[in-house]
């Protein structure tokens, strides 16, 4: 199994944070290739901070928010990936091993898995000219719900309209909502938001 990770970054103050470090690191254990595209103007000396975890840095800004990360290293991946990774770096370090996560999704019946910000898709689906497209048409938005209404909201409708099967690692009902993030009885999810820990 090959892995890809098209991973989005973007800080004010165009630095790459230790937390990001940690996750990009975690997701190499999982992953052969990880694409960093930052939506920053990062110096060299924080573009060196990630080189040895990633195979390629694409650091300019564009103002297209996580999908236009995405698009930017889409074109990148490698011919062999067997499963294409979006991730970004919104949430802090995984709280366990993301290989439970992938070995208990390689049991369900899916073409590709979300937790909005996680998405996992097979190559049958990132191959179909219709991701091609897709990804081709993302452009910039006026704001940041436009983004996920037409582009988070809007992939995985067009994909399920288009008859993939999607699936979740946490689908369990709720128990209680903090500050915008969700909280299970039976299984801990393996990312936090940042918003939460601020």
């Amino acid at each position: 199994m090959h892995r890809a990770v098209v991973f989005a970054h973007y800080d004010k103050y165009n630095s790459i944070q230790e937390y990001v470090l940690y996750y990009l690191k975690e997701l190499r254990k999982v992953a052969d290739t990880i694409i960093f595209v930052s939506d920053s103007n990062l110096p060299e000396s924080e573009i060196s901070k990630v080189q040895p975890l990633v195979k390629l840095v694409i650091a300019t800004p564009h103002g297209e928010y996580d999908f236009g990360s995405y698009k930017r290293g889409f074109s990148h991946i490698p011919d062999d990936t067997d499963e294409l990774i979006f991730a970004n770096d919104s949430c802090i370090e995984p709280l366990y091993s993301l290989d439970k996560v992938f070995s208990e999704m390689e049991n369900k019946q899916c073409d590709f898995h979300i937790q909005s910000f996680f998405m996992v898709f097979k190559k049958d689906v990132f191959r179909s000219n219709l991701f091609k497209n897709f990804m081709s048409s993302i452009e910039k938005q006026n704001h940041k719900d436009d983004i996920i209404l037409n582009y988070e909201i809007g992939l995985s409708q067009l994909l399920l309209k288009n008859g993939y099967r999607v699936a979740a690692y946490i689908d369990k009902p709720c128990q209680a909502r903090i500050n915008g993030s969700l909280f299970f009885q039976d299984k801990l999810n393996p990312l936090v938001k940042t918003r939460v820990v601020r």
